[in-house]
């Protein structure tokens, strides 16, 4: 009966291949766009085959379909999409809320420019003291991605009343920076419209994002008395949703299984 034997230079060679295929890619370029761009631009989820879609989380509904009330609390709506919220080393100050068109806090007036009716992301803080920066980070569960993280990401920067620029950060599962885009400076306060504020930001790494960070560093005088805050909102987060494993994935799947076969088959023959 023949057997089945590879040598040790093919083995070997299987082996090269493999760990090239795993080495994690450089990070691209964040993707900016111009003010009143509310969705990703073209090509920025041609990169990869059409084996993914792309989800998509506007704080209006979760993912039930029920509708989500103004001032609502955003933390674990999303995880049965495996996307949490939260505020990095916040004061106790700081909210992390939905805020509905037309509601006030102080001077500021969430969703004014929503652009998915009615509810926007607002973070805030109306203790001026703190003076930013207001990090938030939105996780990326990874027993929710059976065939890999995200590899590109967006959300659009809706709104603030600080003219500050805007920026959003991509972290892989090492937590490692791999990716950032950071819009242009905001609008004079109370400005509704501009350059700045209802911008796209997108973030890639072909490795895979676990989460995102974003922040605006606020600079900011005043008092509490005044009614001001500092705040700023997202609408319509972006997200790479794979629906089957990568080629590569599915090589190295392969050429696993050819080498397991070959050492069986080397201790067959007794060599």
């Amino acid at each position: 009966m023949r057997t089945l034997s590879l040598s040790p230079v093919f083995l070997n060679a299987i082996a090269v291949i493999s760990a090239a295929l795993a080495l994690p890619p450089a990070a691209m370029a964040g993707v900016v766009t111009g003010g009143g761009v509310y969705e990703p631009p073209a090509g920025f989820w041609d990169t990869y085959p059409p084996t993914n879609i792309f989800l998509f989380i506007n704080f209006d509904k979760d993912t039930t379909g029920a509708d989500i009330t103004n001032d609502t609390a955003i933390t674990n709506q999303y995880q049965p999409w495996g996307v949490t919220f939260s505020l990095i080393s916040p004061p106790a100050t700081a909210n992390l809320e939905a805020h509905s068109a037309s509601d006030l806090t102080g001077s500021l007036k969430w969703a004014d420019d929503s652009i998915s009716y009615p509810n926007t992301l607002a973070c805030w803080d109306r203790n001026l003291a703190n003076n930013g920066p207001l990090w938030v980070r939105i996780d990326f569960l990874p027993a929710y991605f059976p065939y890999g993280l995200p590899r590109e990401a967006g959300l659009v920067f809706t709104d603030s009343p600080h003219n500050n620029p805007f920026t959003l950060n991509a972290y892989d599962a090492s937590g490692i920076l791999v990716d950032s885009a950071t819009s242009s400076t905001a609008d004079t306060m109370y400005n509704s419209t501009g350059h700045a504020e209802d911008t796209f930001l997108g973030v890639t790494h072909s490795g895979g994002i676990r989460h995102l960070e974003y922040s605006m560093q606020f600079m900011w005088g005043g008092n509490t008395q005044d009614g001001y805050i500092i705040g700023s909102e997202i609408d319509n987060i972006y997200l790479e949703y794979r629906l089957a494993p990568e080629p590569a994935t599915i090589l190295l799947m392969g050429l696993g299984s050819l080498a397991l076969i070959g050492r069986r088959a080397r201790r067959r023959c007794g060599s």
